[in-house]
């Protein structure tokens, strides 16, 4: 994308079921990590569970974010520096 938000408008619109997308995420402690200023993050092993019974849900309200990799900012947050689709 030419920019942060023409991929954040193109990634809204892929999102089947928005409310699922937001509200039944589950992202596995495992699928995370970090070390000093940088940060990994493995979102192709993210589900979306059933708020009900808690069983992942038959289908994907939106694609998986993909792998992530952050660079702290001064301690004011992160930036994505690198990503890689599932």
């Amino acid at each position: 994308m030419a920019n942060c938000q023409a991929a954040i408008e193109v990634l809204h619109r892929q999102a089947t079921d928005p409310n699922t997308y937001i509200s039944a995420l589950t992202v596995p402690p495992d699928s995370w990590s970090a070390s000093g200023d940088t940060a990994t993050l493995n979102r192709c092993a993210v589900t979306w569970d059933d708020v009900l019974f808690g069983n992942p849900s038959a289908t994907l309200p939106g694609l998986r974010p993909g792998r992530l990799t952050l660079t702290r900012l001064d301690g004011n947050g992160w930036l994505i520096t690198s990503y890689q689709a599932c």
